[in-house]
């Protein structure tokens, strides 16, 4: 009988206990050294960093919905946004000031915006949802792209720059890859990856290696081979987790792949041969989500207990443990509400500090979701 790996090097470094509802997403930032997380309560949390190693929440935005991606533009300097009625937000942080702009707003699809990245090569904002739509942003243009690309809802996408690709983990246990076909603002279908029994609720993709890293519903990480554009190649499993998959993320410089879902722990595994060398704990209910940052050495895992913490995997000894705020020990943040009015484009200038005002942002209407797709 199989024993479980013992666990050996990993400590709690951050713990952001700010929301009150479901944590949909969470990031950090390096280029402005800040975190943010996205919550079902409909607000997106900015954490800054105060004296030493601490962060706090600073700056809040209340949103016309549920919070639900996040991603950052980094040309820009904007934080986007994704919400539960398929607006998306574009955020600047003001670093000095500890506050945030709002620079754009784009009804972007019908329904929940379940992912979004951003490209540098690309220049593009890429989203998908439960509208079962791939759209495709260039801030540059304000241009969009993109149309009805599976049956079933897409959970999340990652992009191929070196062969121009999407792709989308859906409910459909498949993962579609597609490329955009701007001529008809519409992704084609380049093939499909099966092997997973049950829906496809996660992945991340190796640019370098070309290896794409699926989790599933059916408790499984799968690794592929995608070097050959059209021939993706099923390479191994990786099993142990108890229940759902819903996060992975890839460390490419140690070459461990980590992974999250409903039992509540952190794995990792040896993305080469598929050994599990650690399992930890992580919380009091199902996780959702988590991201690997190598400049800090730090997996971020976040949630239904609505908290967002922060795993060295990394630990360097002769650092220090940060202190971790408290709920009360912090200072009130900057609060910026989100209304809907109206069916127009919005371009604010401050609308964010101490004692800024509200500013109102127009939303379109939305048609609602495909009642085939279950919560996420």
């Amino acid at each position: 009988m199989d024993t479980e790996p013992q666990v050996n090097s990993h400590r709690l470094t951050y713990e952001f206990i700010e929301h009150t509802d479901t944590v949909n997403d969470a990031i950090y930032i390096p280029d402005i050294d800040v975190f943010a997380s996205a919550s079902d309560d409909s607000t997106v949390k900015v954490y800054y960093k105060d004296v030493g190693k601490i962060y706090s929440c600073q700056s809040t935005i209340n949103t016309s919905a549920k919070a639900t991606a996040l991603a950052y533009d980094s040309k820009r300097g904007n934080i986007v946004i994704g919400l539960d009625n398929g607006l998306m937000l574009l955020i600047t942080v003001d670093i000095s000031r500890k506050a945030v702009r709002l620079t754009h707003q784009l009804d972007a699809h019908k329904g929940r915006i379940a992912s979004i990245i951003y490209n540098a090569e690309r220049d593009a904002i890429i989203s998908v949802g439960k509208d079962k739509q791939v759209r495709f942003y260039y801030p540059a243009k304000r241009a969009i792209h993109g149309a009805k690309f599976r049956k079933a809802a897409i959970l999340e996408v990652a992009y191929d720059s070196r062969y121009d690709r999407v792709f989308c983990a859906t409910y459909d246990k498949k993962v579609p890859v597609g490329r955009l076909d701007p001529s008809e603002s519409k992704v084609k279908t380049l093939e499909e990856l099966t092997g997973h029994t049950q829906s496809v609720r996660a992945l991340c993709f190796d640019q370098e290696g070309q290896m794409l890293y699926t989790g599933s519903f059916d408790r499984t990480v799968a690794a592929w081979d995608t070097s050959q554009v059209d021939k993706a190649i099923p390479v191994r499993q990786f099993k142990g987790h108890s229940g759902k998959v819903k996060g992975v993320a890839l460390d490419e410089e140690r070459g461990m792949i980590y992974s999250t879902g409903d039992d509540q722990t952190v794995r990792e595994w040896v993305a080469t041969t598929g050994e599990c060398r650690q399992v930890w704990q992580v919380a009091s209910s199902p996780l959702l989500g988590c991201r690997y940052y190598g400049e800090l050495g730090v997996l971020l895992t976040w949630g239904k207990d609505k908290v967002v913490r922060g795993w060295k995997v990394l630990p360097d000894e002769t650092d220090e443990v940060p202190v971790v705020k408290t709920l009360q020990e912090r200072a009130k943040p900057a609060v910026v509400s989100v209304h809907t009015e109206g069916d127009a484009e919005f371009d604010a200038g401050d609308i964010a500090g101490v004692d800024d005002g509200v500013a109102a942002i127009p939303l379109g209407v939305h048609d609602l979701m495909d009642e085939d797709d279950t919560g996420l």
